[in-house]
C-alpha cells in the first residue's frame, strides 16, 4: 500500500505545475512557388518558438540564450547537409572545396538552382530541428491574414499549451553546461553491406581490400583531428566488439544504481572502459550498370552512432545523406580507389560535431531538508530544483524519508559553485505546499529548512479552534 501511495505522489508531483495556454504569433515570407502546406508549416513553426520563447521566459530560463545555441546547434547539423547539396550541383569538389573549372555563367546557373533546393531543405530541418514541438501538448490557431500591399507576408496568431518537463529537457541539451571528462580511446567499428553488388563489382578481390583501407583512413582522421581528450583509435575486431557489447550492457544496467555521497565527486573511470564506441554502418548498392560503357553507378548511405562505454549511453548518432556516383571501371584500381574515397569522406564532415558533443558528467551532492510535515513537501522541492537547475542537467531522488526530515541525492553535470548558486536563488521560494525554502546558513545551501509560508500560517483563539 505505500508503495501505490508513493508511486501516487511521484505521478502528482510531476504535473503539480499548472499547465495554461500561451499565446504566439508567426511571420513568413513565402515564395511564389511554394505549397500551401509548406507556408502554413513555416507559419505553425515560427509561431511555436514564439510560444516556447515566452515558456522559457515565465519558467526562469535564459531564452536568449536558448535560440544562440538552438541557432549555433542548427548550423552545425546542417552544414553536411548544405555540402552535400553543393556536391550533388557541382559547386564544390569533393573535399568540399569551390570548384574552379566553371565559367561565371554556369556557376551562376548552378548555384540558383542549389539555393532553391537548400532553402526548402533548410527550411524544413529547422522545423524539426531540436524537436520542440514534441513540447507543444495542444494549440489553437486564433487568425491567419497577408498583408494586402505584400501578398507574400504571411501571419497566424494562436495558443497553445506547452509540456514544461520536455521543455525543460530541450532546454538542457541545447545549453548544458559542465566540466568534461576525459575519453582517453575511440574504439572504431566499421560494417560495410552491399545490396545488389559483390566486393568483385567495387574493383576488389576481397572484403578486406575495400574495407581495410577505410577504416584505416577514419582512424587516422580520428587520430589528427579529435585531439582534445584522446589518446588512442582502436579500429575493433570481432572478438573486441563482443566485450564492447558485454561491457555496456553492464554499464547500463548499473545506472540505476549510484553510491551516495555527502560532497560532489567525479565519476571513476578505468582504462578498460573510457572510451567512445563509434560503430558506422555503411550501405553500397549498384543502380546502374553498362559493361559497354564500362560505367557503373551507385548509391552510398549509412549511419552512426556514438555511445559512452563507462555509462552505456548513446550520446550522438547521424543519418548521412544518401549519394549517387557514377564510375568508369575500366581501370579496377583507379575505380576501387575512388569509391572507397567516397565512402571514406561522405560522413566526414558530421564527424566534426562529435567532440563539441562529448557527454560532460560532474558529481553528485546530498540535500538535506528539515521541517517538513509530508512527503510531499519533498517532492515539491525536488521539482523545483530540477527546473531551476536544468543547465546543470540536475535530477534529483529521495534517498531518505523520516517524519520531519528528508535526504535529497542531486546528481548534476557541471561546476559545484553552479549548484551552489542555484540553490542560494531558492531562498525565500515557496512550493505549492506552501512551504518556504530557508537556510541555516548561506555557506551551506545543502542543509535546507522549510517554514511555513504566510498564507497558511494558522493561530488558535481563546476556544482553542484554528483559524486562518
Amino acid at each position: 500500500m505505500k508503495f501505490f501511495a508513493l508511486a501516487f505522489l511521484l505521478l502528482f508531483s510531476t504535473n503539480s505545475f499548472a499547465v495554461k495556454y500561451v499565446k504566439g504569433e508567426g511571420r513568413f515570407y513565402s515564395k511564389d512557388d511554394d505549397s500551401l502546406g509548406m507556408v502554413n508549416d513555416q507559419l505553425i513553426t515560427s509561431a511555436f518558438h514564439d510560444v516556447i520563447g515566452k515558456e522559457l521566459e515565465s519558467m526562469g530560463l535564459d531564452s536568449e540564450l536558448f535560440w544562440q545555441q538552438f541557432d549555433l546547434k542548427f548550423e552545425e547539423y546542417f552544414n553536411p547537409i548544405e555540402l552535400s547539396v553543393k556536391r550533388k550541383y557541382g559547386l564544390v569538389d569533393e573535399q568540399g572545396n569551390p570548384r574552379e573549372d566553371l565559367d561565371a555563367s554556369t556557376r551562376k546557373n548552378k548555384e540558383d538552382e542549389a539555393q532553391k533546393v537548400l532553402r526548402l531543405k533548410r527550411l524544413n530541418a529547422r522545423s524539426k530541428f531540436g524537436k520542440l514541438r514534441n513540447a507543444i501538448i495542444s494549440y489553437s490557431i486564433k487568425k491567419r491574414s497577408r498583408s494586402p500591399q505584400y501578398p507574400n507576408s504571411r501571419y497566424i496568431s494562436l495558443s497553445a499549451k506547452v509540456n514544461r518537463r520536455i521543455l525543460s529537457g530541450i532546454y538542457l541539451k541545447l545549453t548544458s553546461e559542465g566540466t568534461e571528462r576525459s575519453f582517453k580511446k575511440v574504439f572504431l567499428t566499421s560494417k560495410f553491406i552491399l545490396e545488389n553488388c559483390t566486393w568483385d563489382e567495387l574493383g576488389v578481390i576481397g572484403e578486406t581490400d575495400f574495407t581495410d583501407v577505410v577504416k584505416d583512413h577514419w582512424k587516422k582522421w580520428f587520430q589528427q583531428n579529435i585531439k582534445k581528450t584522446i589518446e588512442e583509435v582502436v579500429v575493433t575486431t570481432p572478438e573486441m566488439e563482443e566485450k564492447l557489447n558485454a561491457r555496456s550492457r553492464v554499464a547500463t544496467m548499473n545506472q540505476g544504481s549510484s553510491t551516495v555521497e555527502s560532497s560532489t565527486s567525479s565519476i571513476a573511470t578505468n582504462s578498460d572502459t573510457d572510451g567512445l564506441w563509434v560503430k558506422i554502418e555503411t550501405r553500397i548498392s549498384k543502380t546502374f550498370d553498362n559493361v559497354l560503357l564500362k560505367k557503373r553507378t551507385f548509391k552510398i548511405e549509412g549511419e552512426y552512432i556514438v555511445k559512452d562505454l563507462l555509462r552505456g549511453e548513446i550520446f550522438f548518432h547521424y543519418d548521412f545523406a544518401p549519394e549517387t556516383h557514377s564510375y568508369v571501371i575500366e581501370d579496377k584500381q583507379k575505380f576501387s580507389s575512388a569509391i572507397a574515397s567516397h565512402v571514406y569522406s561522405i560522413p566526414l564532415s558530421s564527424f566534426r560535431q562529435i567532440e563539441s558533443n562529448l557527454p560532460n558528467y560532474s558529481g553528485q551532492l546530498m540535500i538535506e531538508l528539515n521541517n517538513i510535515e509530508t512527503i510531499q513537501d519533498a517532492l515539491e522541492f525536488n521539482e523545483l530544483l530540477r527546473q531551476k537547475a536544468v543547465t546543470l542537467q540536475a535530477q534529483t531522488e529521495l534517498k531518505q524519508y523520516t517524519k520531519e526530515n528528508a535526504r535529497v541525492l542531486v546528481s548534476f553535470r557541471g561546476p559545484q559553485a553552479k549548484l551552489y548558486s542555484i540553490l542560494r536563488d531558492l531562498e525565500n521560494k515557496e512550493l505549492n505546499t506552501n512551504k518556504i525554502v530557508t537556510f541555516s546558513s548561506r555557506d551551506r545551501p545543502y542543509i535546507i529548512v522549510l517554514k511555513q509560508g504566510e498564507k497558511t500560517k494558522l493561530t488558535k483563539d481563546e476556544d482553542g479552534k484554528k483559524k486562518i
